[in-house]
């Protein structure tokens, strides 16, 4: 639980340096739960673009229960960016 904490940290602040140098990535749903494995760091396609698995990933994100699924905002609501 504390590792899965720390990747989602990672993933965020590596996605909020790219938001403020304006960097531009596709986004590409992973197929692992296609290829019948887990979301991993050396096989699933959005860890290795330090992105969230998404309800269009195979895995279904956070609602399949995905480790790498979007963990929520901690924005106020009305403050959220």
């Amino acid at each position: 639980k504390k590792q899965k904490l720390e990747s989602q940290i990672h993933t965020l602040g590596v996605l909020r340096k790219q938001e403020r140098l304006g960097v531009k990535h596709e986004y590409r749903p992973c197929t692992c739960a296609l290829m019948g494995r887990s979301c991993e760091a050396e096989t699933c396609e959005c860890i290795k673009a330090n992105n969230f698995c998404e309800k269009y990933c195979a895995c279904a994100g956070p609602l399949g229960g995905c480790d790498n699924g979007f963990p929520g905002c901690g924005c106020r609501k009305s403050e959220c960016r």
